[in-house]
């Protein structure tokens, strides 16, 4: 799943494997991976910056940016971003930041992102990962520019071979037309079919049992 887009969305509901993607793909990429997993109460622009210097510190020297956040005038957030966009064109290697459970994320963090966004320089890509993404991301204008790769539910969605694979791994013998149909019955919804495959290896399960997982 590597995009040269300057950000990739990866959108879906709980249990259609985003983490998992974005952790593959980071050990089979060789760009530099830095990733800051938001958590509720991370909604402050101020805890967010320090969350993110904190995060990319480990690769590149962004103590200029450090010291201009310190400074409490207005001008210091121009300072921090212009800074910040400075070590990462310096840095010398493509960087990849991955950004999970971006739902947290308060509108005046968002917004301040998407300033972050607009500084960092081409070979510097974004993975922004969530149930849902903010407005003020304003991520239409960059999908309309071409500066954005987005995939949601139906491209994570597990296909009958996709599930055929996951349950021979996991159940001796299933019906070929069973899995079809719990396919169908869950959407491709992965964290449900593994649910009914671990069921499953308990003996025979009616396809109505599995009703409750039709999707998320």
């Amino acid at each position: 799943m590597r995009c040269d887009t300057p950000v990739v969305c990866i959108v879906a509901g709980a249990g259609y494997g985003k983490t998992t993607l974005a952790r593959q793909l980071d050990t089979a990429d060789d760009r530099d991976f830095v990733w800051l997993e938001l958590q509720r109460g991370d909604d402050d622009p101020v805890v967010f910056m320090r969350l993110l210097l904190d995060s990319l510190g480990c690769l590149m020297d962004l103590e200029d940016a450090a010291d201009a956040a310190r400074e409490p005038h207005p001008r210091s957030a121009d300072k921090v971003l212009s800074a910040l966009a400075a070590a990462a064109s310096a840095h010398g290697r493509p960087i990849v930041l991955v950004i999970d459970d971006v739902e947290l994320m308060g509108s005046e963090v968002a917004e301040l992102l998407c300033e972050v966004l607009a500084r960092l320089p081409s070979d510097f890509q974004t993975l922004l990962l969530g149930r849902t993404m903010p407005r003020e991301l304003r991520l239409a204008r960059r999908k309309i520019q071409g500066a954005l790769e987005e995939f949601r539910a139906e491209e994570l969605a597990f296909t009958v071979e996709e599930a055929t694979s996951m349950f021979e791994r996991l159940v001796p013998t299933t019906d070929p037309q069973w899995l079809t149909d719990l396919v169908d019955l869950t959407m491709g919804w992965p964290i449900g079919l593994h649910l009914a495959a671990m069921a499953a290896r308990e003996g025979p399960v009616p396809l109505s049992t599995h009703e409750a997982l039709a999707g998320d």
